[in-house]
Order: structure tokens, then sequence, then C-alpha cells
């Protein structure tokens, strides 16, 4: 084998190598506002704060879940009381 061949078989092992663990491992970023759900086989095995994690593809999974407070406005309702007053009520929900 020349060394030329033996530069080419050494790339094509490196880049052969790179592709299986960009296949593998993949990487996931989570972000200060989310919270990251770790399944292993299926079952939580954690919960990932903010930042970045290497997961191993085929035996763990990772959800990512928005954590942010959200704030819904009801539009305005006529309500009569019982002395027959309309009264106009705004309802605002925040959840999380």
């Amino acid at each position: 084998m020349t060394p030329w061949q033996a530069l080419v078989a050494a790339i094509a092992l490196v880049f052969a190598v790179g592709a299986l663990g960009r296949l593998v491992f993949i990487p996931v970023v989570i972000y200060d506002y989310q919270k990251g759900l770790l399944y292993r086989v299926g079952r939580l095995a954690r919960v990932l704060d903010a930042g970045l994690y290497w997961i191993v593809r085929p035996f763990a999974a990772v959800h990512v879940v928005d954590v942010r407070s959200r704030l819904a406005a009801v539009a305005g309702q006529e309500i009569l009381s019982a002395d027959n007053v309309a009264l106009r009520i705004t309802l605002a929900l925040r959840s999380r």
C-alpha cells in the first residue's frame, strides 16, 4: 500500500467515524425558559436545566417543555346584578 493510499484510507476512516458519531450522539440545547425531560428506554430519568447536552440517540430522548408564564384575557362580559345594573367584567388568566 502506497503512502497516498494509506492517507486516503485514514481520511475515509475519520469521515466514517464522524458520520457514525453524528447519527448516535446528538446535541440538545435547552434555553433559560425551558426544561428538558430526559427519557431513557421510555422512563423519565431526570429533568434537565438550561445548557448543552449530548444525548445517545438509540437509548435516550429529550422532550423540551416551555415553562414561561402565559397570560390569556377573556373578553368582557356583561352581567346583570340583582338590582338590574349592568356590570362589565374582563378576566385575565395566568398559566404556567
